[in-house]
C-alpha cells in the first residue's frame, strides 16, 4: 500500500508516510483504521513530500468533508496535524484540504518532517 501509518497509543502519536501514488480511498482507509483504534485526539505527522498526489479537488473536499464528520460522530476532538509536503502540487494541495476541513485543531505545512515532529512536540509542552 502507498500510505503507511503507525498509531503509537503510549506517545499517543499519529505517523503516516505515502509513497508514490495515493488515491482519495487510500487516504479514507488511513483515516477509518486511525478512527477505528482511537487516534483521532492524537497528534498526527502526515508526510507526502514522496508522494504523487494526483487528488482532485473534488476529493480534497469529499475528505475534508470526512474529516468534519468523525468530529461530530465523535471520534474527536481531533488532534493537530502537521503535513509533511515536497515540491511541485503536494503543497497546494495540502493547503486545500486545510481549507476543506476547517476543525478547531492545530494544523501546520511543513517541508521537514524534523521540524514537523518538533512542532508537534512542542504542542504538546504548551
Amino acid at each position: 500500500m502507498p500510505l503507511n501509518w503507525t498509531i503509537d497509543h503510549d506517545l499517543r502519536l499519529v505517523t503516516a508516510r505515502a509513497e508514490g501514488a495515493i488515491s482519495a480511498e487510500d487516504v479514507k482507509t488511513y483515516l477509518g483504521s486511525v478512527a477505528a483504534e482511537g487516534g483521532m485526539p492524537y497528534p498526527k505527522l502526515f508526510d507526502i513530500s514522496e508522494a504523487d498526489t494526483a487528488l482532485t479537488v473534488a476529493d480534497l473536499q469529499a475528505l475534508g468533508r470526512s474529516i468534519r464528520q468523525y468530529a461530530v460522530d465523535g471520534y474527536g476532538p481531533l488532534g493537530p496535524l502537521a503535513i509533511v509536503v515536497g515540491q511541485g502540487q503536494s503543497h497546494f494541495q495540502a493547503a486545500f484540504f486545510a481549507d476543506a476541513s476547517p476543525t478547531n485543531r492545530p494544523l501546520r505545512i511543513f517541508r521537514d518532517a524534523r521540524q514537523a515532529r518538533e512542532w508537534l512536540v512542542g504542542l504538546r509542552r504548551t
